[in-house]
């Protein structure tokens, strides 16, 4: 097209999906009945637009690739953004409860992290022994990223195995983390609802949910507020001044990480063990970098006074934003043709790995405190991310009075260490370890991680 106007283009067109996403949440009740999001609708209806190849704009075809730049950059955003949100009061919380079951959340993602991967490895393992194919265990252990991480990890991750000779990850990755969001819907709602007939939920209002949340429409005398203004309007306008933050962080981190893939970069890329950690410092690991120089410039806007300039309320509608951005943008980027290619295998994966998820929080779930609180959480991250888990949690327990939602706070920065050595490591450079590499330091971090959760004392007797 050449014209400059692309990309806002693309942005006008997500744009829409989300408002036909959103008119049709608050009009069709199959929608309200299983939660979900009009980010989800606008994407699969987008999705199908897409996939005709009828979307053009004067001489410019738009495909399913032309959305790739879109999703990268919103998953960014979202992470630099998360990481400028200045803490909360009630965020401060450290009681005993809400450690432990801080403790009990970051080992079952910790299990699920590895566990998920060798499952999908293992089912296209078993897909190619009995139809004679030979597919690339790859495309099965990629679901691990799209599921317990989401989109952005993905296709990151994807992109990095693509480098390394494993066609189709990135695409394949990011159809699994779809997948994931609608096993979150279809398979948790109805599992947070029979939480709630069977009275299971320690917060008995559970069941008390309103039209507004059902709808996604506010009532239009809600009192619920966008954030406090904390930069008046003369000199800049308060979202803008936000949004500012998260640009500042944006250019910073190009600067930095361009740098270092040119200088430091090559010395890791020398060793196997070390390419890994030399992945991460590549360009599809911009987002690592980002959540870094994001939690610097908050320290320190923190550390000059200048913190109370940050609203934690209007920084959270930058992240909720982008967000709903990424998962269109993450459906409108599917392609047609790999899906069809790898249709069947993909399913059996995100099936096998969808009722891995389930059962591990079960079994678990049972015999720990506050146990379909944490049970809703779990499976929605092991799923999804961290608002799919708080979107099941609220159905059981609307007004966040139980510890659940404390513990997700101790649960996101837990994972950033016990599952460094994949995120960091191994991950980054799968497709240079062999099977049985991956089999033993795979399973033995699973095997760790539960044994852990023994260890610790986080498994006791069942409740329910």
């Amino acid at each position: 097209m050449g014209s400059g106007f692309e990309n806002l283009i693309l942005f006008g067109l997500l744009s829409l999906m989300l408002l036909i996403g959103t008119l049709l949440r608050a009009k069709v009740k199959l929608f309200q009945d299983y939660l979900v999001p009009a980010s989800i609708i606008g994407g699969l209806i987008g999705f199908a637009i897409v996939s005709t190849g009828w979307l053009k704009i004067g001489e410019w075809q738009i495909t399913s690739s032309s959305f790739n730049w879109f999703l990268f950059h919103a998953f960014n955003i979202s992470y630099i953004s998360l990481l400028l949100t200045r803490p909360r009061g009630n965020q401060e919380n450290t009681s005993k409860e809400v450690v432990r079951g801080g403790m009990w959340q970051t080992l079952i993602w910790t299990i699920s992290l590895p566990a998920q991967a060798l499952i999908g490895g293992a089912v296209i393992w078993l897909y190619n022994l009995a139809t004679g194919n030979s597919l690339s265990e790859f495309i099965g252990m990629i679901v691990t990223h799209g599921y317990t991480q989401g989109p952005g990890q993905a296709y990151a991750f994807g992109t990095l195995w693509e480098k390394g000779g494993i066609a189709d990850c990135a695409t394949v990755g990011v159809i699994y983390a779809a997948l994931g969001f609608l096993s979150a819907a279809i398979v948790g709602v109805p599992v947070a609802r029979w939480f709630v007939r069977k009275g299971l939920n320690a917060n008995k209002t559970g069941a008390s949910i309103t039209k507004e949340f059902l709808t996604g429409i506010m009532d239009e005398k809600s009192t619920a507020t966008n954030g406090r203004e904390t930069t008046h309007a003369s000199t800049i306008d308060t979202l803008a001044f936000h949004v500012a933050l998260v640009g500042i962080v944006y250019l910073i981190t190009y600067a930095e990480l361009s740098w270092i893939e040119a200088h430091i970069k090559p010395f890791f890329d020398q060793y196997k063990w070390l390419k890994g950690f030399g992945a991460t410092l590549s360009m599809p690991m911009f987002f690592i970098h980002g959540l870094i120089v994001a939690w610097l410039l908050r320290t320190l806007l923190l550390k000059l006074g200048a913190g109370r300039l940050m609203d934690p309320v209007v920084q959270t509608r930058i992240t909720g934003a982008s967000v709903d951005y990424l998962l269109t943008a993450t459906l409108m980027s599917i392609h047609i043709v790999v899906l069809k290619q790898y249709v069947i295998p993909i399913f059996l994966v995100a099936f096998s790995v969808t009722l891995f998820a389930l059962a591990l929080n079960l079994w678990f779930g049972r015999r720990t405190n506050y146990g379909p609180e944490r049970v809703l959480c779990q499976f929605g991250c092991c799923c999804g991310s961290t608002a799919t888990g708080l979107l099941l949690l609220r159905i059981i327990d609307p007004d966040f009075s139980t510890p659940a939602t404390l513990e997700l706070a101790f649960f996101n920065v837990g994972i950033l260490v016990t599952c460094a050595p994949i995120l960091y490591f191994f991950a980054p450079a799968f497709y240079t370890f062999t099977g049985m590499e991956i089999l033993m330091i795979y399973g033995a971090i699973t095997v760790i991680g539960i044994a852990a959760m023994f260890a610790l004392k986080l498994v006791g007797q069942k409740q329910w």
